[in-house]
């Protein structure tokens, strides 16, 4: 966490940071000398480094009132030790997720969650290795704080993010309060992490945009919120992907198309994995959106927990 100075700030005034960058405030903001080039590069998962991530809490912190700041590690269970949090969903681009947080952060600071409000907002950010890469992120808002003991319970609804959560891995959080001459669609751009670059070997190898719909694959044809199942007689897709966006059909009739549609499944490389001729009925549902296989024609296998792009001829 970077501590800024005291209020009130004068036009020069500066700080150094514990990455050696020198902040200066200009009269509206803190401006960093910092230089995000690097001849590290990144993959196109658009990772923000981590200079990056310190010019944007200096950025909020100069805009809105921090509640609670610190480091859990991620864990699946909702029943959290100290410095343990749990998410509803590991996506960081659900529209909905709840929050599970214990008191106590992973270095041992209590925190009393004082004054929190719902709908002040609750930043996400995993970290991987490495000295200037950072993972998966979330800004979210929250809609209902349910309390708790020796933890705290927060119901979230997303205003940005990118990727998924890792078990066992470190997020930091931070917990804040927009101020009333705050405009949020200055936050939004600054908080979205823009502009990355890649380098020459990143340049030169070739990677998908993805198409269709994402989703992660399950085991289970009552697939969570994100996932999607298959097997030799039926596909079966929750409402909302893993972007956020839904797609029902809980109201009958049921119709039939003309005649056969044409599913496929691509991973992330985008390699063909699956692919089926599909029957024309459809079949209204309210768990999820059954589709009906007529047959297989490709399969190289799908594995669960991982991401891939689907196309539905005539649905998506």
């Amino acid at each position: 966490m970077i501590d800024l100075p005291e209020k009130p700030w004068s036009v020069g005034d500066s700080f150094e940071t514990e990455r050696g960058l020198t902040y200066t405030f200009d009269g509206v903001r803190w401006l960093s000398d910092g230089h995000l080039a690097s001849a590290d590069g990144h993959g196109h998962d658009d990772l923000a480094s981590k200079i990056d991530l310190e010019e944007l809490q200096v950025e909020v912190d100069a805009l809105a009132t921090t509640r609670e700041a610190g480091r859990w590690k991620v864990v699946s269970t909702q029943a959290v030790r100290p410095g343990e949090v749990n998410f509803l969903t590991t996506s960081m681009s659900l529209a909905d997720n709840a929050m599970t947080v214990s008191d106590t952060d992973i270095d041992g600071k209590v925190h009393g969650w004082a004054n929190l409000e719902v709908g002040d907002f609750v930043e996400v950010v995993q970290e991987t290795v490495g000295v200037r890469n950072v993972g998966s992120y979330g800004l979210f808002k929250i809609t209902a704080d349910n309390g708790g003991t020796g933890m705290r319970m927060l119901e979230l609804t997303l205003d940005q993010g990118q990727g998924d959560l890792t078990n066992e891995s470190n997020v930091f959080i931070k917990v804040f309060h927009t101020n009333n001459d705050l405009d949020l669609a200055e936050l939004d751009e600054r908080y979205a992490i823009k502009n990355h670059y890649h380098d020459a070997r990143y340049a030169q190898k070739s990677h998908s945009h993805g198409t269709g719909r994402r989703f992660r694959y399950t085991t289970s044809n009552s697939p969570n919120s994100g996932y999607f199942f298959v097997n030799q007689y039926d596909a079966y897709f929750s409402f909302t992907d893993l972007n956020g966006t839904t797609r029902r059909m809980t109201r009958s009739p049921d119709f039939s198309w003309p005649s056969n549609y044409m599913m496929t499944v691509w991973n992330m490389d985008g390699e063909l994995c699956w692919a089926a001729d599909m029957r024309p009925g459809s079949n209204y549902s309210s768990a999820s959106m059954k589709l009906y296989i007529n047959s297989i024609k490709y399969n190289k296998g799908l594995v669960s927990g991982q991401e891939y792009d689907t196309t539905v001829q005539g649905y998506w």
